[in-house]
């Protein structure tokens, strides 16, 4: 990892969507508001428990009782470890943010427009693991690079920008 020479941003990510970012088994995140900046970016693991922020999400997500059992299968899969290993309150990755898309519905399909207008279907796990209701936006990440130790920090909401010397 090369030395920052201005001060990076960071978005505050509940587990476990912060590590399948981290670990590329997430490449979309999915928001309320759009978000102008692009540039490098820090992925902040929230301190809330995963076990917290899992609670209703077949609600949240609105899934059926297959969709929900989907879920949490590819969820174990993909993190390859239990909940409680996941780290918390810390920044465990960096990326670069290079586009937030729109979120469209057609029927049951879900998608968002890329540039030059292409369709791009929001299908597998991506879809089960973000909330990709109509008018939401989807942020595009590259060269995602997952830390080797989580360095501690305190999140917040929105877009944010790391204290000096983390």
């Amino acid at each position: 990892m090369l030395p920052l020479t201005e001060p990076i941003r960071a978005i505050t990510v509940y587990q476990p969507w912060a590590t399948l970012l981290a670990t590329g088994a997430k490449e979309l995140e999915t928001r309320s508001r759009k978000l102008n900046y692009r540039g490098p970016i820090a992925i902040h693991a929230a301190a809330k428990p995963a076990s917290a922020a899992l609670r209703g999400i077949e609600a949240k997500l609105g899934f059926d009782d297959v969709d929900s059992a989907r879920f949490f299968e590819e969820l174990h899969e993909s993190l390859q470890c239990d909940l409680g290993e996941l780290p918390h309150g810390a920044i465990i990755a960096i990326a670069e943010l290079v586009d937030c898309h729109m979120i469209h519905r057609a029927g049951m399909c879900r998608y968002i427009y890329k540039p030059a207008y292409v369709a791009h279907h929001i299908m597998g796990n991506e879809r089960l693991f973000g909330n990709w209701g109509s008018y939401r936006y989807a942020l595009e990440f590259a060269n995602m690079t997952m830390l080797p130790e989580p360095i501690p920090a305190k999140g917040k909401q929105g877009l944010w920008t790391l204290a000096p010397g983390i």
